[in-house]
């Protein structure tokens, strides 16, 4: 990510925060002469935003592929932000009500980047590598590229704060009927889910 710095969390609606990635991801495509329909993949977050593009943009999409998406709203009766609120609600911890104060408020941990030592920030990344499955000659090699991701200017993490609710449920779904959910939405598509 280029991380542009003129995104601000706190001062855009879903709707604006869509339009901010999806128009970003045009000026790309301009900017790179890609003036023939192509193929646009998409892993989790980068699988809303690449959905939303295909929406705004269906002539320029030969194929729309979604890795592991989020951003759709299919969830069974009774699942949902109301039943996550009540289950943090009734497990509190500290850490649970941070990250939902943090969310809510679009903060994200990169945020605590800025005020925390830097090796502290590096044996906490470190740690986390550590208890992840990496060969222990890999450790260092995440812990340096984390650190180099936590330490730079947001940009996606704040703009799925604004355009999801806390349990990554989207204020606008992909599924509704302006958007990927319209029959007039003729764009070749392809999930992919697993691990």
């Amino acid at each position: 990510s280029s991380r542009p710095r003129d995104f601000d969390p706190k001062q855009v609606t879903p709707e604006q925060a869509i339009s901010y990635f999806t128009t970003y991801l045009e000026k790309w495509r301009t900017a790179m002469d890609l003036n023939q329909p192509f193929y646009l993949a998409g892993h989790s977050f980068g699988g809303y935003l690449a959905g939303n593009y295909a929406v705004e943009y269906p002539q320029n999409v030969k194929r729309l592929l979604l890795l592991s998406p989020i951003g759709f709203s299919f969830m069974p009766e009774g699942w949902g932000p109301e039943a996550w609120d009540a289950e943090f609600d009734n497990q509190w911890s500290l850490r649970r009500s941070l990250f939902k104060f943090g969310f809510r408020h679009k903060y994200s941990p990169f945020d605590l980047t800025s005020i925390v030592p830097r090796g502290r920030l590096l044996n906490f990344i470190s740690g986390f590598a550590r208890r992840h499955p990496v060969n222990s000659s890999s450790v260092q090699i995440l812990t340096d590229y984390m650190y180099q991701i936590f330490s730079r200017p947001g940009t996606s993490e704040y703009g799925l704060m604004v355009m999801f609710e806390v349990g990554i449920v989207p204020r606008v779904s992909l599924s509704e009927g302006d958007r990927m959910g319209d029959a007039r939405f003729k764009v070749p598509l392809t999930f992919i889910y697993g691990d």
